[in-house]
């Protein structure tokens, strides 16, 4: 299972994203929110390292095909 958040600004803490990221068995996230497309590393309070796509709202309806960037290493 992959976790999508949404967002409704720019900003935010990811608090219960990295919460799913420490209890999944993958190393990858969405995020959908106002701001632009960017795929980040993170890592989560508890250590753990993730990849995070940030899409655009307008982006949504093309996640499909988004999908294949977030899992390029």
């Amino acid at each position: 299972m992959l976790k999508i958040e949404i967002k409704s600004g720019k900003q935010g803490t990811l608090r219960s994203l990295h919460q799913f990221v420490e209890r999944s068995n993958h190393p990858y996230a969405i995020r959908m929110y106002a701001g632009k497309f960017s795929i980040e590393y993170h890592i989560t309070p508890g250590g753990k390292p993730y990849k995070l796509m940030n899409l655009p709202y307008f982006l949504v309806s093309k996640i499909e095909d988004y999908l294949p960037l977030l899992c390029q290493e």
